[in-house]
């Protein structure tokens, strides 16, 4: 029970992107054992990911005079940051955000769409909306 449990919360985890993983696919876990180390590093990534948007939802929204929807999809990515830290805890995983500052992401991939984004974001409020 606990095994099927985990999936399913693994796969809702999986839908509560916002694009980030599509842009990550290539390089990001799997989840194929719900009680197996692909499970960990599922969630080690994802707690990463939802970091990584919340931070650059942040970064944007102070850019730009706290512009929706940025100011308020922060909101979101910490809920989604937090809900994840407390699948960690419940998998006993390692937490990669631990003791890691905004803008600094464990997965290289992660710091790399960071990076592009912000850059592409940081250029007019228009292209913070398309990021």
């Amino acid at each position: 029970m606990k095994t099927i449990r985990s999936a399913a919360v693994l796969a809702a985890v999986a839908t509560l992107g916002l694009g980030i993983a599509a842009s990550a696919a290539t390089a990001s876990p799997t989840a194929t054992d719900a009680g197996g180390s692909t499970t960990a590093s599922t969630l080690a990534f994802n707690r990463e990911e939802e970091r990584m948007a919340r931070d650059l939802y942040a970064a944007l929204a102070a850019t730009y005079d706290q512009a929706r929807p940025m100011s308020m999809i922060t909101r979101s990515e910490t809920q989604h940051f937090d809900s994840i830290g407390t699948l960690l805890s419940t998998h006993d995983v390692t937490d990669p955000s631990a003791g890691l500052p905004a803008g600094t992401y464990a997965f290289p991939e992660l710091q790399a769409l960071y990076d592009g984004w912000l850059a592409k974001g940081s250029t007019s409020i228009n292209a913070a909306y398309q990021v």
